[in-house]
């Protein structure tokens, strides 16, 4: 009977440090987001958001701890920091594009290494998702192309009140252009992941976790043009901040991924 109430103790002494830790270190992580995301903000006029390195370390805590880990910190640290960031009209959607952003990049890059047919997964996940990628940006790019040649006036006059016709037809080209390059260079780098992911021990985890951020990173693109959009009633003005976020996300990556390789070498998500 001691025995058994000593295991019984045992037990829940293990869970409330484990709820302890859990708890301290989601706290950390959620700092580390707010802190990354309100402390170097780069305004995008077009829709009177900003960019940032806070998808850094949504991408570190999502790759450390899996994808419920990741949609907490990632939803309501980069929130928190729009709210008290004098962006509060974004804080709802950032809540939900970066919390299905934070899951997204834990699934791929931590819970579905966990499965037997991991690579399989990741191939049509993969496929599927650089699919859905080059159809927006060549329904952007076409959107763009037609709205320029229909009424370019006021389409200058929606996008910006000042400019010549000129300086905004080069700045339409050059978001045409980058919108082709995303189109193509992105999904054929998560494609040629994949196959070299083929190519080494089911172990190597380096992979999938650059696979699970670039998804990430293309989601939450997606996403803010999709909010963008309906915050400011056109989709026009709403893809004009695409680069800006693609240069966000793969920043992002940039920052995390030393990170998390030095840690996954260093074992620490094992000493936590």
């Amino acid at each position: 009977m001691e025995r058994v109430k000593e295991k019984d103790n045992l037990y829940h002494e293990q869970s409330d440090r484990s709820l302890v830790r859990t708890l301290t270190y989601g706290s950390l992580m959620m700092a580390l987001v707010f802190i990354a995301t309100y402390s170097i903000r780069i305004p995008i006029p077009f829709t009177q958001g900003y960019i940032h390195p806070g998808d850094s370390m949504i991408f570190v805590g999502s790759l450390l701890f899996g994808w419920q880990f990741g949609a907490l910190v990632g939803g309501f640290g980069s929130a928190f920091a729009d709210i008290l960031g004098g962006y509060a009209h974004w804080a709802f959607p950032t809540l939900i594009i970066k919390g299905i952003m934070g899951g997204l990049v834990g699934w791929v890059g931590f819970d579905l290494l966990k499965i037997k047919n991991r690579l399989r997964v990741h191939t049509l996940l993969t496929v599927g998702a650089a699919g859905i990628w080059l159809a927006f940006c060549l329904g952007i790019k076409t959107m763009l192309t037609d709205a320029l040649s229909a009424s370019p006036s006021s389409l200058l006059e929606e996008v910006t009140e000042t400019g010549t016709m000129a300086e905004f037809t080069a700045l339409v080209g050059r978001v045409d252009f980058w919108m082709m390059v995303a189109a193509i260079g992105l999904p054929l780098s998560m494609l040629l992941l994949v196959y070299y992911l083929r190519k080494r021990n089911g172990d190597f985890l380096e992979i999938p976790q650059l696979l699970g951020m670039l998804m990430a990173g293309l989601w939450m693109v997606i996403g803010y043009y999709i909010a963008g959009g309906i915050l400011y009633g056109s989709f026009i003005v709403s893809a004009f901040s695409i680069p800006a976020n693609i240069v966000q996300f793969l920043g992002g990556i940039v920052i995390a991924y030393p990170i998390i390789r030095a840690l996954k070498k260093a074992r620490i998500p094992e000493r936590l």
